[in-house]
């Protein structure tokens, strides 16, 4: 049976549940495929699958982004235009979601990014301001790196995270010193749940979560401290240390 006879609900399910994560990756091999995401590719597939995804704006909702540098790329493209590919595929998929609620992981390796003829901070990577811009469209936030530049999240002092319902910060075990910028949340009245993954809570990172109910964070002397900052807490889950990463849950 072709597929075009089926009822239009049933490839827009299937198209939903292969969009859940868009992973928008250049990559330098030519042997590798570039990942554009599920939702672009489906929208190429022909007319009737191009319609369908471009009406269904929550395919397009959902990405992943890892900001690294390019080193002697061999396909013959400086560092800065493969940033800018990659900043056209997130302008394109923030277009076309619309103003639905955006679900982000972003990652990065870097301090610095390599544009070829000079180098930049990872903050000024021309994939990141567009995501920053739409920062009250942000639902659930994902953000691993080897450090949490504060000047990253420092562009959102001032601006308001309505829409904003979990965020979830990953370090690098050999970093966990970094500090995330957690005073932002303020700014997040609907923000329930919160996770530090190899992250040392620290006395600046204290800040008053009314709403926060879900906390997952490692052992840390600041903990029973920033306790008293999250009045609606009902599950906290702490990771003991980085040898054992059985949980303790309450």
């Amino acid at each position: 049976m072709l597929i075009r006879r089926f009822p239009n609900e049933i490839p827009l399910h299937i198209f939903t549940l292969c969009c859940a994560e868009n992973d928008l990756a250049i990559t330098e091999s030519p042997w590798d495929r570039d990942g554009t995401g599920n939702a672009l590719a489906i929208s190429r597939v022909c007319a009737l699958w191009r319609r369908l995804a471009l009406s269904h704006s929550q395919l397009w909702s959902s990405f992943a982004v890892h900001l690294r540098n390019f080193y002697d790329s061999t396909r013959g493209k400086s560092g800065l235009q493969i940033f800018e590919e990659i900043a056209a595929l997130v302008l394109l998929y923030l277009k076309r979601s619309k103003d639905l609620p955006l679900t982000l992981d972003i990652s990065t390796d870097e301090e610095t990014v390599s544009t070829g003829n000079n180098w930049l901070p990872i903050s000024e990577h021309p994939a990141l301001l567009p995501i920053v811009e739409a920062s009250r469209r942000w639902k659930h936030l994902t953000y691993q790196g080897k450090k949490f530049f504060c000047d990253i999240l420092a562009r959102l002092e001032g601006m308001e995270l309505p829409m904003l319902e979990s965020v979830t910060f990953i370090g690098n075990t050999d970093d966990r010193e970094a500090i995330p910028n957690t005073h932002m949340f303020r700014l997040a009245p609907r923000i329930t749940r919160l996770s530090f993954r190899n992250i040392t809570l620290r006395d600046n990172m204290i800040t008053t979560w009314s709403s926060l109910a879900d906390l997952k964070c490692d052992l840390s002397g600041w903990l029973w401290v920033v306790l008293h900052y999250c009045p609606s807490l009902t599950h906290l889950t702490i990771r003991r240390d980085e040898a054992s990463p059985d949980f303790i849950q309450g």
